[in-house]
């Protein structure tokens, strides 16, 4: 009897000791269900807290770039605004420029009314060099004037003359300028030094502006001309024909005759 009562009690204990056994390790598994709970919730919200983030930084992204862009648009506003009123001046003074051109060609068709004896689109003709109060100056195709001497000198003096009224002697370039010149002649009717000569060099004429002689001659000798008479002859001389305008006359240049002048201006058409 005694030993069953020991039995049943070392049993019951044992039995006791394996409940007490396995109550902890049920603890356990409900804490680490705890904790993994815990885990996902700091993990959502995390992720949530990164999302609004997100979404402030793009809100924030959007509103500066807003900004931005209204500043851009101010400062093209203001740079076309300045631009217009720049456009606005520039039109207000080329306007102005046109009315003073105006005025200014008006002052000038009544300056020439009173110096040249007609006008047409290109040329004026000044009054005879003899009574003209340019004292002997006479324009023509608008970017030359001629002066034709009172005085009588040779070759040689007649170039330095014109050099002293910073001009040359008559260098002629075209058959209109040729046909001009012989009939202004006709005023002395008399011979009168142009700027051709071949001093350097027999039989090669050259003009007093290019003495390299590199500019191709137009040449309008007159009738059997040049002839290098008496072998003196070196130097040329615009004279008056009233039925040709091939009027060249090679010359001495020791003798005295008068003599044409030229230099350039700047044209203005009346």
């Amino acid at each position: 009897m005694n030993e069953d009562i020991v039995y049943s009690d070392i049993k019951f204990r044992q039995s006791s000791s394996g409940k007490q056994n396995h109550k902890p390790e049920g603890n356990g598994e409900s804490g680490t269900i705890k904790q993994e709970a815990i885990i996902k919730t700091e993990e959502t919200v995390k992720k949530k807290i990164d999302l609004r983030q997100s979404e402030t930084f793009a809100k924030n992204g959007v509103l500066i770039l807003c900004f931005l862009l209204l500043i851009l648009a101010i400062v093209v506003s203001i740079l076309y605004i300045q631009e217009k009123r720049r456009n606005d001046d520039c039109l207000m003074q080329t306007k102005t420029l046109e009315n003073n051109f105006s005025i200014l060609f008006q002052k000038c068709s009544q300056l020439s009314d009173g110096f040249c004896n007609h006008s047409n689109a290109t040329q004026c003709s000044l009054n005879p060099w003899g009574t003209s109060i340019f004292s002997g100056w006479t324009t023509y195709f608008g970017n030359s004037t001629y002066f034709f001497s009172n005085e009588q000198l040779n070759w040689e003096n007649s170039k330095n003359a014109c050099l002293l009224m910073t001009s040359h002697l008559a260098v002629i370039n075209s058959k209109e300028e040729q046909i001009f010149l012989k009939n202004s002649s006709s005023i002395k009717n008399k011979p009168l030094w142009i700027g051709f000569t071949d001093q350097k060099e027999e039989g090669k004429w050259c003009w007093v502006d290019d003495p390299a002689c590199n500019t191709p001659n137009v040449t309008f000798w007159g009738e059997k001309q040049p002839d290098n008479h008496n072998n003196d002859e070196n130097c040329a001389t615009e004279n008056y024909n009233n039925k040709s305008w091939m009027t060249w006359n090679d010359d001495n240049c020791q003798k005295n005759y008068n003599w044409i002048c030229e230099k350039s201006v700047i044209p203005i058409f009346l």
